[in-house]
């Protein structure tokens, strides 16, 4: 092991509620041989909702802050799901390098594979010209690139995630956030 594959530390967000059957042998044997963090939530005694927060660091989690990178990993309704764009804006804000892949062509428990992608989650934010900071549009045309446009993501399945994942994390990994200069990948629409 290198000492740059030791500095890479991956912190993974997935929708836990439609992926986690998915993505558990992902999980299991580390991303391109790296291994895996993953915030579980922690059950509750009620279902009230908690308080809001006045900044969003008061709810990271330690292994996000202690990551080098955030891999999303993207099924059908990731997009929705507020864990992972809470995720999204602590990485941001805590300056981590992004990453996603594509894993609603993997099996669920059943042997079944979606057939739809489902929306991509970096899609909902802009990044604010002026502060850097990250800026949720809301489905409004905001001033700003798209953070979409900056984070490479990939398909497990069609991009050879097994043989290629290691590369794709070791690449992502290199990029400082806010990134000078628009990523690539299968999905982006920058050329290599």
């Amino acid at each position: 092991m290198s000492h740059q594959d030791r500095a890479i530390r991956l912190f993974v967000s997935y929708d836990l509620e439609h992926d986690h059957a998915r993505v558990l042998p992902l999980l299991e044997q580390g991303i391109g041989g790296y291994r895996c963090s993953v915030c579980l939530p922690r059950p509750t005694r009620n279902h009230t909702a908690r308080p809001a927060r006045s900044h969003p660091q008061d709810d990271e989690p330690s292994t996000l802050r202690e990551s080098t990178l955030t891999v999303v990993l993207i099924g059908r309704d990731t997009a929705t799901s507020e864990r992972v764009l809470r995720d999204i804006r602590l990485s941001w804000a805590l300056g981590k390098a992004l990453l996603g892949i594509h894993v609603h062509d993997l099996p669920d428990h059943h042997g079944r594979r979606s057939l739809f992608a489902g929306g991509n989650p970096f899609d909902g934010f802009v990044i604010d010209p002026d502060s850097g900071g990250l800026l949720e549009t809301s489905g409004f045309c905001l001033a700003g690139q798209r953070l979409s446009e900056r984070v490479p993501i990939f398909s497990w399945a069609r991009d050879q995630g097994p043989l290629m994942a290691r590369r794709w994390i070791e690449v992502a990994a290199g990029r400082s956030q806010p990134a000078s200069e628009p990523s690539s990948g299968p999905d982006s629409n920058t050329a290599p």
